[in-house]
């Protein structure tokens, strides 16, 4: 399973193929082999962690693939015969046939189960909230920061002691807009908006055919644009909610006396279990491939690092100009305002982006040359647009997203929502009419921060 700001897939749950060994283990995957064209690199080799290795027949051959605990897809070989993929997992992981253990949990089954829910739908108003909270978080940090050198300079505070208490006071005022910025927007959502338009007590049936909400109908799973969660204080799932066009969001929660951590985990597990990347319609052979993405305006992106660059900037200028104490400290004094000021202006609404995009998430399709949205607002073809890989770069900010111009569609600019997005671009490369790639930059970001940027 797996999790992330911006939704939930799991590739290793909906595998196909019967599902014979696996074992736990802290590796990387094997490293890239094999001929390279002139002027290619090898992708960086990937560090240690937490895998599981298994073992499926498929189609009277053995597949060996490595996954991510969150059932993203790391590796995969393909073998004859079952001896030879125990050889090939002893010779590259180092696990002899014996340590193989049978599969953790049967597979699930296809049957429809259900769920006793109590379901509610949250209006679309509701997502300003997240925009009283940015607001918010400004107005506090950067209340926080200048009232405490205000108070210092009306209690006519000595040097040090006036930046002692700036930096305690913007410490304090970070942790309180955190709080603030992330939680009020959160409870004003289902505090005040969409507890009347739909409330209800109800069972939901989850199916291989999709999801049957008596009050509302049926929806099919290439219809659902996300699945997000509600997580309690210690991280665990407590409520489920689902985002399509057709019913809009909508919130589960247990009823009565019952858990809802407990019925959040079994609720995810289902529907993980049967949400499909792929379909195939009936009578069709050519199979309808199902992807869900983020359309993006980078102008958006593009402001607001700019303005934030140039107030920050201004911030250190005004503070240099009426700085009465010693030059060290406040140029000391106003660096930290100007960089956590551009922090907030440019950083912040783009890290709130990424929190909130299963909200923008939209499905879409592409069979044969056709790229298709399921409301048919959006109908391209492929084979006569231009599209571009555009790897868009800044200090701190990094936003991978595909360009597609084509001559009866205005210009549609598509990032990535889950793990299916290295799939979407091979698909999109193999048919599309004039294909580009923008140069890849170094990346600025740690390490450990490049899975969460937008």
């Amino acid at each position: 399973m797996h999790v992330s700001y911006s939704g939930i897939t799991d590739l290793r749950g909906s595998a196909p193929g019967h599902l014979l060994a696996e074992i736990k283990l802290d590796c990387a995957a094997p490293a890239t082999i094999g001929w390279l064209p002139p002027g290619a690199a090898r992708p960086p080799e990937r560090r240690k962690e937490e895998s599981l290795l298994d073992l499926r027949e498929l189609d009277r051959q053995i597949q060996l693939s490595l996954w991510h605990v969150d059932g993203g897809l790391l590796w995969r070989e393909t073998t004859v015969t079952r001896d030879e993929a125990e050889a090939m997992a002893e010779r590259l992981f180092g696990i002899k046939p014996e340590q193989w253990q049978a599969p953790s949990t049967p597979p699930v089954s296809a049957a429809q189960r259900s769920f006793q829910v109590n379901v509610t739908r949250l209006t679309s108003e509701g997502n300003h909230a997240f925009v009283i909270g940015i607001l918010l978080f400004s107005i506090v940090m950067m209340g926080g920061m200048f009232g405490s050198m205000a108070l210092g300079e009306r209690l006519a505070l000595s040097e040090g002691w006036q930046t002692s208490l700036m930096v305690v006071a913007t410490l304090f005022s970070m942790i309180l807009a955190l709080l603030v910025g992330f939680g009020l927007p959160f409870w004003l959502q289902t505090r005040f908006f969409g507890k009347d338009e739909f409330n209800a007590i109800t069972r939901l049936g989850l199916g291989p055919d999709g999801i049957h909400l008596p009050p509302l109908g049926h929806l099919s799973w290439a219809a659902l644009n996300a699945i997000d969660q509600v997580n309690t204080e210690d991280g665990e799932a407590e409520a489920v909610i689902l985002l399509s066009d057709a019913w809009g969001k909508l919130m589960f929660r247990a009823t009565g006396s019952n858990s809802n951590v407990t019925l959040a985990g079994k609720l995810l597990d289902t529907l993980l279990t049967f949400w499909r990347p792929d379909e195939v319609p009936a009578g069709n052979d050519d199979p309808l491939k199902i992807f869900r993405l983020l359309p993006i305006r980078r102008w958006w992106h593009e402001i607001l690092y700019f303005m934030g660059g140039i107030v920050g900037i201004g911030v250190f200028f005004a503070m240099m100009t009426a700085g009465n104490r010693s030059f060290l400290v406040t140029i000391a004094a106003s660096l930290l305002n100007a960089v956590l000021t551009w922090a907030l202006v440019a950083l912040m609404p783009g890290h709130f982006w990424s929190l909130t995009s299963a909200n923008r998430a939209r499905v879409f399709s592409l069979q044969g040359e056709q790229l298709i949205d399921r409301n048919g607002n959006t109908r391209i073809d492929l084979s006569r647009a231009k599209i571009e890989l555009v790897h868009w770069r800044r200090p701190l900010l990094e936003l991978d997203y595909l360009c597609i111009r084509s001559p009866d569609h205005p210009t549609l600019r598509l990032a990535a929502f889950d793990n299916a997005w290295d799939e979407f671009i091979a698909a999109m490369r193999a048919v599309a009419g004039h294909w580009k790639e923008s140069p890849l930059k170094h990346s600025t970001l740690p390490e450990d921060m490049r899975d969460l940027r937008d």
